[in-house]
């Protein structure tokens, strides 16, 4: 490693430069601090809007499962009203000996 290149978690060595590498690494680093803050901020912002829908997601199947309950109860009883229907129209259709 050359005296250049550091971690980034030490500030560079200088061989006694006068310290424009210390003001160069506290510019680095709070450069750094501020995109993490602002990646960090993002991140939650995302994971407050997933939630968010989610919760819309769920409120919506909730309603759509009620939703298909009742039209399957519908069905049935429509189905139980259909064999009542076609003797009623039968009889109808029939003709009647009282006459």
């Amino acid at each position: 490693m050359t005296a250049s290149s550091s971690s980034p978690s030490t500030p560079p060595q200088c061989g006694g430069g006068g310290g424009s590498g210390d003001q160069r690494y506290r510019d680095k680093r709070s450069r750094n601090n501020a995109a993490v803050k602002k990646c960090r901020e993002i991140k939650r912002k995302h994971e407050r809007e997933t939630i968010e829908e989610l919760a819309k997601e769920k409120k919506k199947f909730k309603e759509l499962t009620e939703q298909q309950y009742l039209l399957e109860t519908e069905v049935k009883i429509i189905q139980e009203l259909i064999p009542y229907c076609r003797n009623k129209r039968q009889e109808e259709l029939l003709p009647s000996s009282n006459k």
